[in-house]
């Protein structure tokens, strides 16, 4: 249930980000959503943490959060399991067997410049990224992931093992990243 909810936040937040609403504006709704929740304390506290993590906040100040609804004990095992280097999540990530092979559509993205990968990804959809992202080669998911923001990344290790699609999905969402790049180099 905790998982699911979590998904839901984390979607909800990025929505959220792309329609340029901040994780505060957008937190009373989550908290509405959350008391709605069968486990209702394991929802605020994923709903606060998500939205402080969004909100760029401090480290610590997200420890003591978890740490107020866990207990220390609990808080700190849990912290010191997911302190993982920027670089270690990136190839954490790349290694994830998600059960969809290599497309080999976005191989030209090994070619590409940060620039370019930059602006495709701030054009594309969540669960298109996802979808994209879960077909790809293990060098193409380096290449993607070294372009997006570690709390992004975060939130990536979270959700690709649940994403939805079959091959014709990923295919298509593959296909409009090329398309994103093609237009941005039309554009310039």
């Amino acid at each position: 249930m905790a998982v699911i909810y979590c998904k839901f936040a984390v979607y909800f937040l990025l929505d959220g980000f792309y329609k340029q609403i901040t994780p505060m504006d957008c937190k009373p709704y989550l908290v509405r959503y959350a008391e709605a929740e069968k486990d209702s304390r394991t929802a605020n506290m994923i709903c606060e943490v998500i939205v402080l993590i969004f909100s760029g906040e401090n480290e610590e100040i997200v420890k003591d959060v978890i740490s107020s609804f866990l207990g220390r004990k609990y808080a700190g095992l849990i912290l010191k399991k997911a302190q993982l280097t920027r670089d270690e999540q990136i190839e954490k990530i790349a290694l994830m067997d998600i059960g969809v092979e290599d497309t080999g559509v976005l191989d030209s993205l090994l070619n590409t410049d940060d620039y370019h990968i930059q602006m495709m990804l701030r054009q594309m959809e969540n669960d298109e990224f996802l979808q994209a992202l879960a077909g790809t080669s293990k060098e193409i998911r380096i290449r993607l992931l070294q372009n997006l923001s570690d709390r992004l990344i975060g939130v990536i290790a979270e959700t690709l093992q649940n994403v939805q699609g079959n091959v014709d999905d990923i295919s298509e969402a593959q296909r409009k990243m090329l398309n994103i790049i093609n237009d941005i180099n039309v554009k310039q």
